[in-house]
């Protein structure tokens, strides 16, 4: 993100067209301590390691509902309807 006016870019979908450097002010750009890869699949880590507990909790307490996603709108809103038995 610019260090000045803040404008996020993303190096993949949205790069600015001068590297490392803001579109709009021309100020340098910075990159959060928590944006380099060894931080990200440390943060996917962790989830995933409190996830399965999590899931595992739930799932002994009879209180664990999966939904499906993936399915249309329409779908998905009937699943979560059906399940809060609204």
């Amino acid at each position: 993100h610019c260090s000045k006016c803040g404008k996020g870019y993303s190096l993949n979908i949205t790069p600015p067209k001068v590297e490392s450097i803001c579109d709009f002010d021309q100020n340098p750009l910075v990159r959060r301590n928590d944006d380099y890869p060894k931080a990200i699949e440390k943060r996917l880590e962790q989830y995933y390691d409190g996830i399965d507990q999590l899931l595992e909790f739930y799932d002994n307490k009879g209180i664990l509902y999966e939904i499906n996603g993936l399915a249309s709108p329409t779908k998905f809103t009937k699943q979560i309807m059906k399940t809060l038995n609204i």
